[in-house]
């Protein structure tokens, strides 16, 4: 037997088991496994005129290394020799049996994704607008978790895992020509613009993604998501160069707070992109599908390759027509910029502008709140250059912890040592937020009254366009004073005998009001009170608040 029959062999069977059993189990549950099929006759192989082969040494595949490696794979099922005697191998009846397991496979992995399928359904029962910010972040962790199974158990036999730096094939097709056409046209102030600002962040982007072992075109995604503007802001609230929204940046450690916004920190935000899109990558196989999931989320792609039937073979492009309007155009784009990169003169771009100049810089950590005008002013360099630099920082002040600050090259020195004499900055005086549940009968008039607050207010705070409400929403509403509310909320605090703090409810308080206002969580008070799941509350209510 040849080496590379024997090599043949023992990948599909191995591959058999492997990804129809091991995969499966230790995956998910799938219940009772389903009956193996009568195998379908199998054609017979020719083999130098014979569907056995004598085996002649022992390091010629011999039979107890075969039923060794069946062993080591954890095979119960296959309960039959293979071989004929100890030394002779029948060639049909390992692949009769081989087609038996993949028979078998498949159905483990039918059943496992209908199990992924109801699990992705359940999670798209959770209301964003109610949820609070650890409910999103467990479920976006447990949507990756259920994707990532699904392409082990449809896609991992036919990849080979991530692809190296410049393995991005540059399509040309229908799509991609239209955008083209769009960036010679009515886009190309924008291609030119983003075009000179790339110079500044291509260079470190493209090192970080050389280090990470990920396809150096992927830089100009941030082409199509921002135009490498780091205050970038689209409709949908995300953010940044690579355009975070705040549960997904949050997930890939992105922070934010009073002081910073890392999804707008060119450097953090670029970590941050290429984790999500090697996720992305191992979930879905290919770069294109990837992208897609980018743009408008890996649940929405995984639910449209989920449709189609078990032995269909995913294709982005036999994908595309599925996919929302703006995803549609979102990977011909990424394509259109690539095609025009790679020969500009051939689609009309003789007049690219010259690149910026890549951003260069050293760094220095502070503890204080200092306005960057005033480091600037102290180190003598321009206050735009230090904005540029620290693209984070929400009100141009650094924090009142540990913070790591951008300088220009070669003056980390001398603003070290110059740091102790700026003045410190406060942040400036932002309205905080309440939330507030709508109940029957409110307005935003209505709400805004007893907030003391404006419906404008209310309305920029939860990004409204118009006034309509619906109840059990939750509203983020401006106050100048949050403590006010809770003061207010705890005016009604009793104590029983024991010791515990027991909270008479008013009209109008809510479990998350009156969790905030004695410092606890919403689940607590439910357990305290044998609440079950119930929010529910009414006036003239004692419930326990802390034991």
């Amino acid at each position: 037997m040849t080496n590379t029959l024997r090599h043949r062999l023992r990948f599909a069977i191995t591959t058999t088991f492997t990804l129809g059993f091991a995969t499966v189990f230790s995956g998910c549950s799938v219940g009772t496994p389903p009956q193996v099929a009568p195998a379908p006759e199998v054609e017979a192989v020719a083999l130098d005129d014979t569907h056995s082969y004598e085996t002649t040494s022992a390091d010629e595949f011999p039979p107890a290394l075969l039923v060794e490696e069946f062993s080591a794979a954890g095979d119960t099922l296959f309960d039959e020799y293979v071989y004929e005697d100890t030394t002779s191998i029948n060639i049909d009846r390992i692949f009769s049996r081989a087609w038996d397991r993949q028979q078998a496979a498949q159905d483990y992995i039918r059943q496992a994704r209908a199990q992924i399928d109801t699990a992705l359904a359940l999670l798209d029962t959770i209301p964003e607008h109610r949820a609070d910010s650890v409910v999103l972040a467990t479920r976006d962790e447990l949507i990756i978790e259920l994707s990532r199974l699904v392409r082990q158990l449809v896609m991992a036999e036919n990849r080979d895992g991530l692809s190296r730096a410049g393995e991005i094939p540059i399509e040309l097709n229908e799509f991609v020509e239209r955008e083209i056409r769009s960036f010679q046209g009515p886009e190309r102030s924008f291609f030119l613009a983003s075009y000179a600002r790339s110079g500044a962040y291509v260079p470190l982007m493209k090192r970080k993604l050389r280090e990470a072992g990920m396809p150096e075109e992927l830089v100009w995604l941030a082409f199509i998501e921002s135009g490498f503007k780091t205050s970038a802001l689209s409709r949908a609230r995300a953010l940044g160069p690579w355009q975070f929204i705040a549960s997904t940046g949050n997930r890939y450690g992105l922070s934010r707070d009073r002081w910073t916004d890392e999804r707008r920190d060119f450097e953090r935000a670029t970590d941050g992109a290429i984790a999500y899109l090697r996720d992305l990558h191992a979930m879905f196989g290919d770069w294109n599908t990837a992208l897609a999931g980018y743009n408008s989320g890996e649940n929405r792609v995984l639910r449209i390759i989920n449709r189609q039937r078990a032995d269909y073979l995913d294709q982005f492009w036999d994908l595309y027509i599925q996919l929302p309007q703006e995803t549609r155009r979102y990977v011909p784009r990424f394509h259109a910029v690539l095609n025009i990169l790679q020969d500009p003169e051939k689609w009309g771009f003789h007049d690219l502008p010259e690149p910026a100049q890549p951003v260069s810089f050293d760094t220095i950590t502070t503890d204080r709140e200092m306005a960057l005008k005033d480091i600037a002013a102290t180190i003598g360099v321009s206050e735009s250059e230090l904005e540029f630099l620290n693209p984070s920082l929400r009100h141009k002040i650094t924090p009142s912890y540990e913070y790591t600050i951008r300088v220009p090259k070669g003056t980390a020195e001398a603003a070290s040592a110059a740091l102790a004499s700026v003045p410190v900055s406060k942040l400036p005086d932002v309205p905080e937020f309440v939330v507030h549940t709508v109940r029957r009968g409110e307005t935003l008039s209505t709400i805004a009254v007893r907030y003391r607050t404006s419906v404008r207010a209310i309305q920029n705070a939860n990004n409204m366009r118009g006034t309509m409400i619906r109840i059990g929403q939750r509203l983020r509403v401006p106050v100048a004073n949050p403590s006010f509310y809770t003061s207010r909320v705890t005016q009604n605090a009793q104590t029983t005998p024991e010791g515990s703090t027991v909270h008479v409810v008013r009209q109008g308080d809510t479990l998350w009001q009156i969790a905030q206002a004695y410092g606890t969580t919403v689940t607590q008070i439910r357990r305290l009170n044998g609440m079950g799941t119930s929010s529910r509350i009414y006036p003239g209510q004692r419930l326990i608040v802390k034991n």
